[in-house]
């Protein structure tokens, strides 16, 4: 059993000091026109056909296969952006998820993690790091084969996503907001400079996107890959969060000279009710590698500062005060600190106290601008810290990028 490294705890940048609003208005001068000679995004995820994807959709529902069958509706959906796809692929969901995305409260979710993690603690299966908030370390969460395997997987996964150009977005009113960068958004929802939520045109992020610090972040759904559901079952196990509470995976990765670390946050939003509905109680991160500088998990407030062993997981309570507290915790609050050498892959994943089991399900979201299969870098703020800027690449639309 390997243990945890601790260092003390330190400022990191949260993004390279290239980075600003100036700098990227400076590059878009040399690029004009930003609205010409859109770009097509080519790569192994988009190589099929829409017949070929029919012809695998039926023949998954034909063998009884809804997993497969809805996530080949929502390729098609993706693909064709059809109404006649997103009324096959609901109806899918709706037989994987009969309660829709709606929640409920089936049981007090923070006592059987308290319980269930408790026990570990004395069986020597974790270790207490911080008992307010509540965080620990979870020992050999996985073997060394299954961390190669995973690895193997999230690198199958991320390489269907090919290397065209992501889509280049913002939630900074510093970036939103400079009148530099106003001719570069193909739509903007709010007002620019005060709350506005927008994205670059296509021309645009081609320009900008290899001048942007990010991390990566990998979204694998229940049910798409055997071997994160296996582990899903054992961290039910092991720490008494039930996988119908859960989020879906992701796989985050920092690589030297890309990663601009991630500023502090918590998992909570400042004003939440851990009664709300999907609200991140929970935070579980598993280690998959070791071998690299930087990189830190932080808790400033907590003055820790961890590099876990490979195979092992973090674990903390996003609420309190206590185990019965019901707001959101700024004690939990914490940064991955920016990688100097080597690549850091995490696997991350939330649950929440209500259970709500589409949580971890592939989502149909709408897109406005994106092309079909483009992958997206959102940069925003941080846990409202108006001075800080994170961004990360996701292998499909976020949320708030949506119109």
């Amino acid at each position: 059993m390997q243990e945890a490294k601790r260092m003390p705890s330190e400022s990191c940048s949260a993004a390279a000091a290239s980075f600003t609003p100036s700098a990227l208005a400076a590059l878009l001068r040399e690029h004009a026109p930003l609205h010409a000679g859109e770009s097509h995004v080519t790569g192994p995820r988009n190589s099929l056909s829409s017949n070929e994807l029919i012809r695998l959709a039926a023949a998954a529902d034909e063998r009884g296969d809804l997993i497969s069958a809805a996530d080949l509706h929502l390729d098609l959906l993706e693909l064709t952006r059809s109404d006649t796809y997103t009324k096959s692929a609901t109806e899918r969901l709706q037989k994987l998820y009969p309660m829709g995305d709606a929640s409920r409260v089936s049981r007090n979710h923070s006592d059987t993690f308290r319980t269930a993690v408790e026990q570990s603690v004395a069986a020597g299966k974790a270790e207490v790091l911080s008992a307010s908030p509540p965080l620990y370390l979870l020992h050999d969460v996985l073997s060394a084969t299954e961390v190669a395997d995973l690895r193997g997987v999230v690198a199958r996964r991320r390489d269907l996503w090919g290397a065209s150009h992501p889509l280049v977005c913002f939630q900074h009113d510093a970036f939103t907001g400079h009148p530099g960068l106003t001719h570069a958004f193909d739509w903007m929802r709010g007002r620019p400079g005060a709350g506005g939520r927008g994205c670059f045109a296509q021309a645009a992020s081609r320009a900008t996107y290899a001048h942007v610090p990010w991390s990566e972040s990998l979204f694998v759904y229940r049910g798409q890959e055997a071997l994160f559901d296996g582990i899903s079952r054992r961290v039910q196990e092991m720490s008494g969060l039930h996988d119908t509470h859960a989020y879906s995976w992701q796989a985050l990765t920092y690589e030297a000279g890309r990663d601009g670390g991630y500023a502090d946050h918590t998992d909570c939003e400042h004003a939440a009710d851990l009664l709300g509905r999907g609200e991140r109680m929970a935070t579980l991160l598993v280690y998959l590698t070791d071998d690299f500088d930087g990189g830190e998990t932080e808790f400033p407030k907590l003055g820790l500062k961890v590099k876990p062993p490979v195979g092992s997981a973090l674990l903390f309570y996003n609420f309190g005060p206590g185990w019965g507290g019901r707001a959101c915790s700024a004690e939990a609050a914490h940064r991955s600190n920016r990688v100097t050498r080597g690549s850091k892959v995490v696997l991350q994943r939330w649950h929440s106290y209500q259970e709500q089991p589409f949580l971890a399900g592939r989502p149909i979201l709408s897109q406005r601008g994106r092309r079909p299969f483009q992958p997206v870098v959102s940069c925003d703020y941080v846990s409202g810290l108006r001075t800080n800027v994170s961004c990360r690449w996701y292998n499909s639309d976020v949320p708030w990028t949506t119109a």
